[in-house]
């Protein structure tokens, strides 16, 4: 859920571990950043963001239950060292995990395997290149076109494509 909600919402690793039930409202999931210079500033998300490649809207990720009574979207759903069930999840647990899950999948191999933090660019390089109609820079909150562009690079991974035509 935690890559899905990166990829889908263009939020970093803390925005995403703080994330609570109250946040959403009127159709939309309002977001407070810490990391950019909007922070004073808060963005709502539209629940009906999809991203429609992955077949998965905000709405139904917001949706998932785990059985546990939280008000954090992410949360423990059993107790872990000092964490009881329900209580949110810390951004370093969140990347422990992602770094096992990826490895597991064989994909860790290799200088500098991609973090969780990846799945932000990705999901700027997916709606990019298939929902170009989404507001990527207003949605990921980018505060400069300079620091958008950072994202949006494939840096150096998507292929040269040869063109016959």
């Amino acid at each position: 859920t935690v890559m899905l909600l990166m990829v889908t919402t263009l939020q970093d690793r803390s925005t995403i571990a703080q994330l609570r039930r109250d946040q959403i409202s009127n159709g939309y999931l309002t977001v407070h950043r810490g990391k950019t210079k909007a922070t004073n500033r808060p963005v709502a998300i539209p629940l009906d963001l999809s991203m429609k490649v992955l077949g998965v809207s905000l709405r139904s990720l917001l949706e998932r239950r785990t059985g546990v009574v939280s008000p954090f979207i992410v949360h423990h759903v059993k107790p872990w060292g000092n964490a009881p069930a329900g209580s949110p999840v810390s951004v370093d647990r969140m990347s422990h995990a992602f770094a096992l899950a990826r490895d597991l999948a064989g994909l860790g191999d290799g200088d500098s395997p991609p973090s969780l933090y990846e799945c932000k660019s990705l999901g700027v390089r997916t709606y990019k290149a298939t929902q170009p109609e989404v507001d990527l820079k207003a949605l990921a909150g980018h505060a400069t076109d300079r620091m958008h562009e950072l994202y949006a690079d494939a840096r150096g991974i998507e292929p040269v494509m040869v063109r016959i035509a």
